[in-house]
């Protein structure tokens, strides 16, 4: 009887398990010490990328009491128009009927929307974007942060076959509640830091002053 831990002729599937499994471990230890949403947005983006072996990955965040997602970083094989720390890249959902209303409930929140160029039912903002990120498809999923929608996760992909795999939606769910426990967990440290820095003002108003003055 052969022992499958000394088999050197692993299939295919197999090593491609190893290698995801091997990435998301990465990824959980690099969040485990991450301070700044900035350092968090990077990592994450970045291994996602490489897990998938998708073309681009983009983060936003849903700006609050609207329906306009700013992006906060694109990563991998970007568009003509694209930027990695974008300055002002915003979407209305008002333009995406479809991902508006699974963005709007709570009960559709882990639901996924894919994008294909040769859907024929596409909507017509969706297949814009995607020939103008010069990419054959795209998949979004909404970020959730304490039971609050946080933003959005979309990854694109050079060839419409690679979006479709059920295997990338099964692990596309995995990241997203790695990166939405970091987020929870940075948003914790922040808040945290901004008391400390109110409190510290309100026994030192005076120093507080000076320190800002750089006195």
């Amino acid at each position: 009887m052969s022992d499958n831990r000394h088999d050197r002729s692993m299939p295919a599937d197999g090593i491609e398990l190893t290698r995801l499994l091997g990435n998301l471990a990465g990824l959980v230890r690099l969040l485990a010490d991450v301070r700044t949403l900035e350092e968090l947005l990077e990592i994450a983006g970045e291994h996602v990328r490489a897990g998938l072996r998708c073309a681009s990955v983009s983060l936003s965040r849903l700006e609050p009491g609207t329906t306009t997602l700013r992006t906060l970083i694109n990563v991998g094989d970007l568009g003509p128009t694209e930027q990695r720390w974008p300055n002002d890249e915003t979407y209305s959902m008002q333009d995406y009927g479809k991902w508006r209303r699974i963005m709007s409930e709570p009960q559709t929140w882990r639901q996924m929307l894919t994008v294909t160029c040769d859907d024929a039912q596409g909507e017509a903002f969706a297949l814009a974007l995607l020939a103008e990120l010069g990419k054959q498809a795209s998949s979004a999923a909404a970020l959730v942060v304490n039971n609050a929608m946080w933003g959005e996760l979309y990854v694109t992909y050079e060839r419409v076959e690679a979006a479709n795999g059920t295997d990338d939606r099964s692990y596309l769910q995995v990241y997203l509640a790695i990166v939405e426990s970091a987020l929870a967990r940075v948003a914790q440290i922040q808040s945290l830091v901004r008391k400390r820095v109110v409190s510290g003002q309100a026994k030192h108003p005076g120093g507080a002053q000076r320190s800002r003055d750089g006195l």
